[in-house]
């Protein structure tokens, strides 16, 4: 019986179709929008459950489809990825991925806006970070930013007061005193508005105005803040 062989420019087409079709194979896309939907979904109703560490790794999963779908600037993105920070915060992990969260912070400021609610949660989760490593100077700004959304109104007030303090707290560890002196004066303003202008409810506000008075070698408003609540401290 006489054996039959193949011509070889056929062989060569039937060699490349196959490697065509294993490429192609190979080159189907591991993530869709339906399956990125799927784990959203799974890494939410972990997170309700407080079950963190699978909170985490579904996290992870949709940080990698976002690269995969390149959605960087898109505002469903920009969410997951504070949701992300959020979820390694709550498991005691926020060091671990500082840079995700400036990058988290920036993108939210830059598509979102300052005032958007992912970025305040971004904001956040950056002070805490500048804090725990007592970038002092950087945590500064962050504050600034969160006080000049606030309105003049009585809940807005109690914001500031918080904001405030940290301020003063942040200028007094920064060596700003002058900055720390107009916080102050500011933060006594807005607690009048609550408690009335009298030494008692202000004391602890008074006592560290007078303590950066004297730092400042400010005699004559030091004096001038004793008199007006008949006070008698030594500077």
């Amino acid at each position: 019986m006489t054996r039959r062989f193949l011509p070889l420019p056929l062989l060569v087409f039937i060699f490349l179709s196959h490697l065509a079709f294993g490429q192609e194979q190979t080159e189907q896309p591991k993530w869709t929008e339906k399956k990125l939907g799927t784990v959203i979904i799974l890494a939410e109703k972990a997170a309700k459950k407080h079950k963190w560490l699978q909170a985490i790794r579904y996290g992870e999963e949709i940080f990698s489809a976002v690269q995969a779908l390149n959605h960087y600037t898109d505002a469903r993105y920009i969410q997951q990825l504070k949701n992300l920070n959020v979820y390694y915060d709550n498991a005691g992990r926020l060091k671990e991925v500082a840079p995700r969260i400036m990058r988290a912070y920036d993108l939210s400021k830059t598509h979102l806006g300052k005032a958007h609610e992912t970025t305040s949660v971004s904001r956040k989760l950056l002070f805490k970070v500048f804090i725990s490593n007592k970038k002092y100077m950087e945590a500064i700004p962050l504050v600034q930013e969160s006080l000049s959304l606030l309105g003049d109104n009585k809940p807005d007030d109690f914001k500031k007061l918080s904001y405030l303090k940290q301020l003063h707290s942040l200028y007094g560890i920064t060596d700003q005193l002058q900055q720390q002196e107009h916080t102050l004066l500011r933060l006594l303003k807005i607690n009048n508005r609550f408690v009335g202008n009298n030494a008692k409810d202000n004391l602890e506000i008074i006592k560290d105005l007078a303590r950066n008075y004297c730092l400042q070698r400010k005699a004559p408003e030091f004096n001038l803040l004793m008199a007006i609540y008949d006070l008698n401290y030594d500077c």
